[in-house]
């Protein structure tokens, strides 16, 4: 998931200043691939400007931090239908990785938690 965030993170620092944006971006790599807790104090307040913009990299970021609820989850079903509502929010954000990384992201949780994820009825099925 960080590889995805990355890759939106570096997009859109091209494309801003190739537009002539001021680089906004600039040094903000590990504020948003860390995981909060892990922050500096200087990256914490680094990360709170960012959050201000209404950038793809800080919408790709809040879908990261938002995608660690899914691991607190216990009922396969739960499990299944906080995925799905999470792809589905992914496709609405458009931002660089919502097609084929919505794929990617799935196949990981699956992978990871054993869950199988169906997202037309929200039925999973976990191996733990």
């Amino acid at each position: 998931m960080n590889k995805a965030l990355d890759e939106v993170r570096a997009a859109e620092s091209r494309k801003m200043a190739q537009e002539g944006y001021p680089p906004l971006l600039k040094k903000s790599r590990w504020c948003v691939l860390k995981r909060k807790q892990n922050l500096t104090s200087q990256q914490k307040f680094r990360l709170r400007d960012l959050l201000r913009y209404n950038l793809q990299t800080v919408r790709a970021y809040l879908l990261k931090e938002d995608f660690q609820q899914f691991w607190e989850y216990t009922s396969p079903t739960w499990a299944g239908m906080f995925l799905d509502f999470w792809c589905y929010q992914t496709l609405r954000s458009r931002i660089g990785y919502s097609g084929e990384g919505e794929h990617r992201f799935r196949k990981e949780a699956e992978r990871r938690s054993g869950a199988k994820v169906n997202s037309s009825r929200s039925e999973a099925t976990l191996a733990w």
